[in-house]
């Protein structure tokens, strides 16, 4: 019994710290979640910022590179509307001006393709700032998505060991329940027994003889144990009545104070003081057996 409690509380100490370790993981996992969220949340605020002020510079850019844009074609209509109102000679001055024109209206052109190309490049660049935002919102929300399982799959562990604990306590309480039922019922009938041997034994039928006395027959005195537990006076002597009760007393007290222990192999009386007679009285051995998780 000792042995089995000993197993059962070392078993209960396991689970109780494996319940400690899941919880601290639980904690662990909580605070990760937390700062991980602290971290999405910062980086969000950044990237928000940063894209806010490129936006901002790129607007501003592009609106520049549109007011240019429209100043270059009024600068082309111009020289447009000049050249078509000029009518030069051979070797007039004026065609020589609208040569230089042309020249300069074909470089505003270029100009302006060149600002088109540094448009788009902008527009491409914070397409890609969003792509990005994109990336790293999916990436913490991944994250997050393994952080919530773990602490799913801890939480259920724990509930687990706590099941298992209660299990073990219950099955525990049952087999020391039955334990002591069982113990309680063999003192009762080795209590019962003693009563009725030293009532019996206190009968003035069982005193010996005086010495003036003439003897009784032995039938009047002999005393012997029916087969139902009772006295069969016409027979034996009343020691065959202690013999007969001896066993059951031996094994209700554990042989604390009458009867020494036996040994079964020679069925000889083994000498035993009373601090070993109660321990053996309430040896492991005799304990029910318990199985399961506990």
């Amino acid at each position: 019994l000792c042995k089995c409690g000993a197993t059962s509380a070392a078993k209960i100490k396991a689970l109780v710290a494996r319940i400690h370790e899941l919880e601290e993981e639980l904690e662990a996992g909580r605070a990760a979640a937390q700062q991980l969220r602290r971290d999405k949340v910062n980086l969000t605020i950044v990237l928000e910022q940063e894209q806010e002020a490129m936006f901002h510079n790129f607007t501003r850019q592009i609106n520049q590179l549109n007011a240019e844009k429209r100043t270059l074609e009024e600068r082309i209509k111009q020289l447009v509307s000049e050249k078509n109102e000029a009518q030069p000679l051979a070797g007039d001055p004026v065609l020589s001006h609208d040569i230089a024109a042309g020249m300069e209206v074909r470089k505003l052109r270029e100009e302006w393709q060149d600002q088109n190309k540094v448009i788009e490049f902008l527009r491409q660049t914070i397409s890609k700032q969003q792509q990005h935002l994109d990336e790293v919102e999916a990436k913490y929300q991944l994250e997050l998505l393994g952080l919530r399982e773990k602490f799913e799959e801890a939480s259920e562990a724990s509930r687990q060991a706590r099941d298992a604990i209660q299990a073990a306590l219950d099955q525990s309480v049952k087999s020391w329940r039955t334990y002591f039922v069982e113990e309680y019922a063999r003192e009762k009938k080795a209590a019962e027994a003693m009563t009725e041997l030293i009532r019996r034994l206190e009968k003035p039928n069982h005193m010996a003889p005086s010495s003036g006395a003439a003897a009784e027959p032995a039938s009047n005195n002999a005393h012997s144990v029916t087969s139902d537990g009772g006295f069969d006076t016409d027979e034996e002597s009343v020691d065959e009545f202690v013999a007969h009760s001896a066993n059951e007393i031996s094994v209700g007290f554990g042989s604390l104070y009458l009867y020494p222990k036996t040994d079964d192999s020679t069925q000889q009386s083994v000498p035993m003081d009373s601090e070993q007679s109660f321990f053996a009285a309430f040896s492991p051995t005799d304990s029910p057996e318990v199985s399961g998780t506990e």
